[in-house]
């Protein structure tokens, strides 16, 4: 654990440090010669006894802790139970406190006693901060029942589909593709660990961002029983997560079930990924459209070369790049191969995803004057705002002034806000503005060290809003975000859903119905194609055609799944600061060769449909010999939001194969019908057992048409109403409280073993050739430390942890420290070169492991 500079003995109560000095296992020698409660001579005595708390300190004065501290905090206790445990619910702060007076030994007790004492030690109670999973994670699976895990069909269906396509024999690798909102992580977790870790499969799972790192752990912890499915006999599931932010992978082990290693981690750390790997891998990468980038590559082709059966899933809602070539090459480290995927439209319909509600703000400013020359040349490159041309947008005062504006005057209809800004200057500025208008606001960007913190406070509803620069664009779990606010310009396909993502949570999902997506729109005209979909998707049949005879028309496939949200933002005319509102208000279920497929209609392209349909309707010769292209021209022509080419050619396809127009069905239809609406409606009208099956025959009876739509057909209807009958009318997002593996310290041998001088004249023989000058001296330590190995002090002085000096570490690992402290002579930081010349140690990786990872296991009382 590192030294913490601020942490000091004297924050602590007289009681405590009294109760620690005098204890029975507290030595002679570190004790006042006579008794006393001046603060000031206990705490002397106190840094004679631990220099901060450690482990050691814990297993000693686990019962003073307690007593003194955590009885006396109830809050404080109830966080650390929450710690040991995993648990999300809320707890009585008195039960927490027997539950832990109660709880087994364990790393993550240890771990969160030590947190919990440097909290008051330093004076900032801040123990919700720090990461759940800093240590790794050992569950006790003994007394583990299966319990299966509530899945919305279509996550069966994609569980379905990664069993076809990559639980198979030999290396597979492929793409899950759902949207953001619709729960990937849940749909990975539930698949890998009920039909992959349970046959044996070591789970790699690589993110992007440190804070990604919780989410995909928590999905895994609150799962884990799904193992007993197909291992009953499973005795324990073992997860470590590695990143600047939790834990090292020298802490590592082939048994981990499953390793969450932030990517930055494992590129910096390739060799020390080596001996953890298990027989059989499956590498995970979430939110794989970063996939391509160098440090992904390099993990994955490592890893690869190591296990060469290794599968590969990726998981993404944007499985687009900038370019085509960019696609092009994320497709083909997947093999070309979409193992699932499902249209935000679908998801709409069911509720899982909020109903969008597009609102676009002009700001009446022209930015175009003020472009030059290489600006422009970058813009028509790149397709995006060049950092120049940011930094002088975000500095507007004028556009500011409209956004903070238009928030104002709908403060109470906007809700819970997030604001996507332009640069940190900007995040800033919008910030403060609204902070002096009252309003309960924070901003965070890539490298701010609160981050953590602050997304919590947002989180948890003590901020209305929070400004971000893209860091909540992808994973990160906000639920009930009721408005969207976009602030940047940009072609960027991938990055647009991304952000209209975050506000989409549905109401199945904890999230809200419906969706405020507020669009700032500045006056372009030249450069006039800024989240434009006639740019994103094609609108002339021809061009749609010729790509589908393209091979890399997958590149353009997942367009489905992603397009219909945002088709609606577009570009017309420069009226200043006037809003185009448009709510979906139903869909068309139109039949293809590929099955179902849902097309979402707004409530400004209802007029347009229905003109269409009465022409259709006609039975006129003439109608038989029109296209696509014309009926978009006639009846859509004048539309500010015009349908997706896509869903029309859809539409037309259905109605010259069926000579039939397609069901409609309003969103007021679908909530009649809607699987948890009537779970809840039959707890409040109590409905008896026996007559389950009839109160919902007779519903399916009546919307027979829209069910089969949305759910399929009746059994699978019935089974899900019954799921939310049991679970109370809610969907099942239960977190376990998990028992962990009792610790089994081994013994230690803690008798004075090594004669340092000889160890040290071996390094200089072998690593420097029988000399190194500037050695003043090298001594063992008075007594034992878990906090250091070794110190180099100036002069030339070294200092060896005596907790070394014994028959159970072996001699290369007392040498390896000795070498490590002897290159600090020539470089005090333990900078690039200074790792490079660490590394020429032979063996140096199975060293730093012991160290890590071996030596804290050990039974050894300091």
């Amino acid at each position: 654990m590192a030294i913490h500079r601020d942490f000091s003995w004297e924050n602590f109560s007289v009681d405590f440090l009294s109760a620690v000095v005098y204890h029975d296992a507290t030595p002679e020698e570190y004790r006042p010669l006579h008794k006393t409660t001046d603060k000031v001579i206990l705490v002397a005595s106190m840094n004679m006894i631990a220099d901060q708390p450690d482990y050691s300190f814990v297993r000693t004065y686990r019962e003073e802790i307690e007593r003194f501290i955590l009885d006396r905090n109830p809050e404080m206790a109830k966080t650390v139970l929450k710690r040991v445990m995993h648990v999300r619910w809320s707890l009585n702060p008195r039960v927490a406190i027997l539950e832990l007076h109660e709880a087994p030994v364990s790393q993550s007790l240890l771990d969160s006693y030590c947190i919990a004492l440097l909290d008051v030690g330093t004076g900032d109670v801040k123990l919700d901060y720090y990461s759940t999973y800093r240590i790794p994670l050992s569950i006790d699976m003994r007394k583990t029942i299966y319990n299966d895990v509530l899945l919305y069909d279509f996550q069966q269906q994609a569980v379905k589909a990664l069993n076809e396509k990559i639980n198979v024999d030999g290396p597979a690798a492929g793409l899950l593709v759902m949207p953001t909102g619709s729960g990937k992580t849940r749909t990975a977790t539930y698949f890998l660990l009920r039909d992959m870790i349970s046959q044996g499969y070591q789970v790699i799972w690589l993110t992007h961002r440190h804070m990604l790192v919780d989410q995909a752990a928590d999905a895994f912890c609150n799962a884990y029983p799904l193992i007993k499915k197909n291992k009953p006999t499973a005795k324990k599931f073992s997860m470590i997560c590695v990143s600047g932010q939790h834990s090292s992978i020298r802490k590592a082990e082939k048994t981990d079930d499953v390793i969450i290693v932030s990517v930055q981690s494992g590129f910096r750390s390739l060799e020390y990924i080596e001996p953890v790997l298990a027989r059989k891998v499956i590498v995970v990468i979430d939110e794989a459209h970063h996939a391509v980038a160098r440090s992904y590559q390099r993990v994955v082709d490592f890893i690869r070369r190591k296990r060469r059966k290794m599968k590969l899933l990726g998981l993404t809602a944007t499985p687009i790049r900038s370019t085509d070539r960019g696609s092009k090459r994320l497709l083909e480290l997947f093999n070309e191969n979409i193992i699932y995927s499902i249209p935000m439209s679908k998801l709409i319909s069911k509720k899982i995803l909020a109903d969008p509600h597009f609102e676009r703000v002009e700001t009446a400013v022209n930015f175009e004057p003020q472009i030059n020359v290489n600006e422009a040349k970058l813009i028509k490159r790149f397709g995006e705002l060049p950092a120049t041309l940011i930094d002088r947008v975000a500095k507007s005062a004028k556009r500011n002034k409209v956004i903070i504006d238009t928030y104002m005057k709908k403060r109470e209809q906007y809700g819970k806000t997030l604001i996507f800004a332009l640069n940190i200057e900007h995040c800033y500025t919008l910030c403060k503005d609204l902070q002096k208008k009252g309003v309960k606001c924070d901003y965070i960007y890539s490298g701010r060290e609160d981050n953590d913190r602050i997304i919590k406070e947002f989180k948890s509803g003590e901020l209305d809003v929070l400004v971000n620069i893209n860091i909540l664009t992808e994973g990160s779990d906000v639920p009930k975000i009721q408005t969207v606010f976009l602030t940047r310009p940009t072609q960027s396909e991938g990055l647009l859903v991304q952000m209209i993502g975050r506000g989409l949570r549905g109401p199945k999902a904890q999230g809200t119905a419906t969706a405020n997506i507020v669009d700032f729109c500045d006056k372009w005209e030249t450069f006039n194609k800024w989240l434009n979909p006639e740019f994103i998707i094609p609108s002339v049949a021809g061009e749609e055609k010729e790509r589908k005879n393209k091979k890399t028309d997958l590149i353009r496939f997942p367009l489905e799944a992603i397009g219909a949200i945002y088709h609606g933002i577009t570009y017309v005319g420069d009226s200043s600061m006037r809003s185009l509102m448009s709510l979906p208000c139903g869909w068309y279920v139109c039949k293809t060769d590929n099955g179902d497929k849902d097309i979402l209609v707004f409530e400004e392209q209802q007029d347009g449909y229905h003109a269409m349909v009465q022409m259709l309707k006609t039975q006129d010769d003439s109608v038989f010999e029109t296209d696509v292209d014309t009926l978009m021209n006639r009846f859509f022509g004048g539309f500010v939001m015009p349908p997706y080419y896509h869903d029309l050619e859809i539409f037309y396809e259905h109605w010259k194969a069926t000579n039939t127009i397609p069901k409609y069905h309003e969103f007021e239809e679908r909530d009649e019908i809607d699987a948890v609406a009537l779970a809840k409606n039959m707890i409040t009208e109590n409905v008896g057992v026996a007559d389950i099956q009839k109160y919902v025959q007779d519903v399916y009876d009546k919307h027979s048409s829209i069910i089969e739509s949305i759910y399929g057909d009746f059994g699978i209807y019935f089974k899900r109403v019954v799921d939310y009958l049991m679970d109370g009318g809610q969907p099942n997002h239960s977190t376990l409280a998990i028992e962990p593996m009792p610790m089994e310290n081994i013994p230690f041998d803690s008798t004075p073993y090594y004669d340092l001088q000889e160890l040290y004249q071996e390094v200089c023989r072998e690593r420097f050739g029988g000399t190194y000058e500037g050695i003043e001296s090298i001594t063992w330590t008075e007594r034992a430390y878990t906090s250091f190995y070794g110190k180099y002090y100036i002069g030339g002085r070294i200092r060896i942890n005596c907790l070394l000096n014994s028959k159970d570490v072996p001699r290369e690992v007392v040498k390896y420290v000795i070498y490590h402290e002897m290159l600090h002579r020539d470089n005090w930081r333990h900078d690039k070169v200074f790792r490079e010349k660490e590394h020429e140690y032979p063996d140096y990786v199975k060293w730093d492991r012991f160290l890590d990872n071996t030596l804290g296991k050990f039974d050894f009382t300091l």
